[in-house]
């Protein structure tokens, strides 16, 4: 897998992850994949497996945030991110 099709694959996972489309999700992962969210976890096993946890995240309440070159200040990003923690959870 070269650079071009590894970036395609990230930008795949991340549009996957931000619309939680069953085929979409489907699409990253091969038949028998395992996949974990954390590294001491057990892993699910298997697309369907994968695909039936990632929309659980739909009940769930979340926010994204992207980290650029310019985000050094870690006091900055802990301002945005509980400005950002206030609004998802409607106290904004």
């Amino acid at each position: 897998m070269d650079d071009a099709a590894v970036g395609a694959w990230l930008d795949a996972y991340v549009a996957a992850w931000r619309s939680l489309e069953p085929e979409a999700i489907a699409a990253l992962f091969s038949p028998d994949a395992a996949y974990a969210y954390h590294p001491y976890d057990a892993p699910l096993r298997g697309r369907e497996a994968i695909v039936a946890s990632w929309l659980e995240v739909r009940e769930r309440r979340h926010l994204w945030y992207q980290i650029d070159i310019g985000d050094a200040d870690p006091a900055t990003f802990v301002h945005y991110m509980r400005i950002a923690a206030h609004q998802v959870a409607g106290k904004a």
